[in-house]
């Protein structure tokens, strides 16, 4: 049993600690006698499919809109079968913020230029200028179909992080998002659903790092990623202590 994790552009993408989603993924998996493998994959690096076919988990983190534009013909050139393959094939992974904008159909600047997306799930955002970003700290209530074992008691269903963004990201109907606000903003202002689920793909504008906050999500990843009913109990008691203090 063996978690392979390809990290997308980490000398790129890790505002706000991204990175250490990265870490408390190996950490998690560590203290239960998993094996973990973590591939960086840089700018430039050619992904093909037939050489990853092993991978069980991709993560992504979030940038600026600067980097989204370097990142953007990379992806397009050296990146986007490969990570449309793997989407399309149900595995796993993690998109944050900037990389989950990636994922749509484009992003429109403040001053109304458009920075094509991957393309591969149907939704855009849109920079609706400085006096409509959204930032605040986000609660969550995991959407109901995400239906796991792990979930039974209702405050891990409690999805925590805090969310900087200007761009407003606008679902098409028929995609499944991750949460019910409960506080703080959505995947747009005026939207009550932050995220999205697609396929076996987590995108989201939490930070925090996120999975440093939601134990329980990291693990449900682990489980999906690696198919396997059940993980070695971890205590996450101290977490939980202090997501009490989260107002």
């Amino acid at each position: 049993m063996k978690l392979k994790v390809l990290y997308l552009y980490p000398e790129f993408l890790s505002l706000y600690g991204d990175r250490g989603n990265v870490e408390i993924l190996y950490q998690r998996c560590i203290k239960r006698g998993i094996n973990i493998e973590i591939k960086e994959v840089k700018y430039g690096d050619v992904l093909n499919s037939s050489d990853f076919k092993d991978i069980n988990f991709i993560f992504m983190g979030g940038g600026s809109d600067l980097n989204q534009k370097t990142l953007y013909e990379d992806l397009l050139l050296n990146k986007k079968g490969f990570l449309s393959d793997y989407i399309f094939s149900g595995k796993c992974g993690l998109f944050i913020c900037g990389a989950y904008q990636l994922l749509g159909n484009y992003y429109q600047t403040e001053t109304g230029t458009k920075i094509q997306g991957l393309g591969i799930i149907d939704f855009h955002t849109i920079n609706e200028g400085k006096e409509n970003r959204s930032v605040s700290p986000v609660k969550l209530f995991l959407n109901p179909n995400v239906n796991d074992p792990i979930f039974k008691k209702r405050e891990s269903r409690n999805l925590y992080g805090f969310v900087n963004h200007g761009g407003q990201t606008y679902l098409s109907a028929n995609l499944e998002n991750l949460g019910k606000v409960v506080k703080g903003f959505g995947n747009n202002r005026n939207s009550k659903f932050e995220g999205i689920i697609f396929q076996g793909i987590i995108g989201t504008y939490l930070h925090g790092p996120f999975l440093s906050l939601n134990p329980d999500f990291c693990d449900y990843l682990i489980k999906k990623s690696l198919n396997v009913p059940e993980l070695k109990n971890l205590d996450n008691s101290l977490i939980f202590q202090a997501r009490k203090l989260l107002k």
